[in-house]
């Protein structure tokens, strides 16, 4: 199933701020089988170490959802958690590239671990 999921957020440059909550599809589902409607903020600060452009960060859920910290709906074993949850510990490095004078591209890796369901993920990517 597909999750539809709004944004917003603001980067001051020095800190960033995002909330995330699933409008439609698999929105996320509390205990007694109502919608969610799960949703996620982040903090995240850029850095530069080692000629690499870094941005740790950290993220929960503040309410009871099985979409983000576990439960029975979800693909993951570990019991849901009743409410505000870490979700998010993550920390990523990026280094750009010039292809030609006028294009230029960006490598990235992720590696991101959420405490509330013990899953870590490692993400890599090419932004064109």
């Amino acid at each position: 199933m597909h999750t539809f999921e709004a944004h917003v957020g603001y980067d001051a440059g020095f800190l960033a701020v995002d909330w995330y909550t699933n409008f439609a599809g698999n929105t996320g589902y509390r205990y007694n089988g109502a919608k969610a409607y799960a949703s996620y903020f982040s903090v995240s600060v850029p850095f530069n170490l080692a000629g690499l452009g870094w941005k740790a960060s950290a993220g929960a859920t503040p309410w009871q959802n099985d979409f983000y910290s576990g439960g029975g709906n979800s693909t993951y074993s570990k019991p849901a958690v009743n409410g505000f949850a870490v979700c998010e510990v993550s920390i990523m490095a990026s280094r750009s590239f010039s292809i030609t004078e006028a294009w230029q591209t960006s490598a990235y890796i992720r590696l991101v671990w959420n405490p509330t369901t013990e899953a870590a993920h490692l993400i890599a990517g090419i932004c064109l």
